[in-house]
């Protein structure tokens, strides 16, 4: 695969199977990239045993590197619980990371969740993910049909439009108004359908820009 950056060389790795897969079954993979100009910044990535229980799709890693050892959790779909053979990490969701730092605790993540569990410090959220609707989109901020903690700033923000979901980070945050980074416009849009009822004008190449709330009578 190429680099978004084209100035910068394809990475030659090849991804394969290493035991026979039935039709439908699912076969998952994880990437761990070390980018440095001298000394390598990942000293070594290992998978760790699973509990039975947990649903094929699942991964645990163990990553080493210079500034100390971080442990991913990983499942496909929310909801979904990962827990390591030997209890000391659990995760109900998505994704979960903890961060360590001389064999101390100093971060923890969960995305797509509500409980991780790290060498018994227990993070829980009440609810995997804050949703709301875009009414309005400008070139550097979104306007919601509801007001986001003030806790948001910083935080990802999944848009999904379909086929397409693309990821912003949230900046300030003003009630139901974020400001976001990148911009969602990418070159011009073209118009490929209009759904009157639905209210929405939609990108003909289903990428960019956002699908868009209007109102009828003012914009035509």
């Amino acid at each position: 695969p190429r680099p978004s950056t084209k100035s910068l060389p394809p990475m030659p790795f090849l991804v394969r199977r290493s035991e026979r897969i039935e039709s439908g079954e699912e076969a998952c993979f994880v990437t761990v990239l070390s980018v440095g100009r001298s000394a390598p910044v990942v000293y070594s990535a290992e998978l760790l045993d699973l509990d039975p229980t947990c649903a094929p799709s699942s991964l645990a890693v163990r990553i080493r590197h210079a500034d100390g050892e971080d442990i991913i959790l990983s499942a496909v779909a929310p909801g979904e619980t990962v827990r390591t053979a030997d209890g000391r990490f659990s995760m109900t969701g998505m994704f979960g990371a903890a961060a360590f730092v001389d064999g101390n605790l100093v971060r923890a993540t969960l995305i797509g969740g509500t409980e991780f569990m790290a060498n018994g410090r227990m993070l829980k959220l009440d609810a995997p993910f804050v949703t709301a609707v875009i009414r309005d989109v400008y070139d550097d901020r979104l306007v919601l049909d509801r007001a986001l903690p003030e806790e948001a700033s910083g935080a990802f923000l999944l848009a999904d439009r379909g086929a397409v979901r693309s990821v912003y980070r949230a900046g300030v945050v003003n009630g139901d108004t974020v400001g976001i980074s990148p911009s969602p416009w990418i070159g011009r849009g073209r118009v490929g359908a209009v759904d009157v009822p639905g209210r929405t004008i939609i990108d003909g190449r289903n990428i960019f820009p956002l699908v868009y709330i209007f109102d009828i009578e003012k914009n035509f």
